[in-house]
């Protein structure tokens, strides 16, 4: 049986606008909307579902160092909080809702998958000529409000100047 899989595009939403983003299922419909906003100069970032039900919010934790936070309903659901090297080829996410996994490959292009167990479950990837616009395969049963917040956590990381 053949392994299926969600497919994403994730678009900015402007070019003004860091951090806010638009993401397309397969049918080119939207279904999750992506928000930042500073609040006591602290970058937060919300993933909305189409209804603007806010299914996960990404924070800032620390200023002076790279490290993320993400909640849903509140609860502290993932971390990321130790130094990334961008010119490694991996680095591992923990979580409390999954169990860990690691991004591996070229994350400052746009061009890397999620591998937990030696299993690849998600590709991310970005076409040089589509200006900003990268598309993304999560595998069915993968927690997908997670999944694609960890891949805009990426994208705030390049956009900051981080990566």
């Amino acid at each position: 049986m053949p392994i299926e899989f969600a497919k994403f595009k994730i678009k900015k939403s402007s070019w003004w606008k860091v951090g806010n983003f638009d993401i397309f299922d397969e049918n080119e419909d939207i279904v999750y909307k992506v928000q930042s906003r500073y609040k006591n100069f602290s970058l937060v970032t919300t993933l909305q579902s189409v209804n603007f039900n806010i299914e996960y919010k990404i924070e800032k934790a620390k200023q002076l160092k790279i490290s993320y936070n993400l909640y849903e309903e509140g609860k502290l659901i993932a971390k990321i909080d130790k130094p990334i090297n961008w010119n490694a080829k991996a680095f591992e996410i923990e979580s409390a809702i999954v169990d860990p996994f690691i991004l591996k490959g070229n994350m400052w292009s746009n061009e890397y998958r999620f591998i937990r167990n030696e299993e690849e479950f998600g590709i991310v990837s970005h076409k040089i000529w589509s200006n900003g616009t990268f598309g993304i395969a999560i595998k069915d049963g993968e927690h997908i409000p997670m999944i694609l917040s960890v891949v805009i956590i990426v994208a705030l990381l390049k956009a900051s100047g981080l990566a």
